[in-house]
């Protein structure tokens, strides 16, 4: 059986997948957090920086748009 080593672990290759859409990852298509496995998409999408509003009205105005 195949092994991937990887976050100071080894993985059987079949089960070396992210976290959020289930996809068998490689070493160049994975991305972690915390020790948990995601794919490069999934890791911008759930930890890109966020947005802040200062102004609480300004925020008020954007939903209302």
């Amino acid at each position: 059986m195949e092994k991937i080593v990887a976050e100071k672990a080894a993985w059987h290759k079949n089960c070396f997948r992210c976290k959020e859409c289930n996809c068998v990852l490689t070493l160049e298509t994975y991305q972690s957090h915390e020790g948990v496995l995601y794919c490069k998409p999934h890791f911008k999408e759930l930890f890109r920086p966020k947005v802040v509003v200062e102004d609480p009205d300004e925020a008020r105005k954007e939903r209302c748009e």
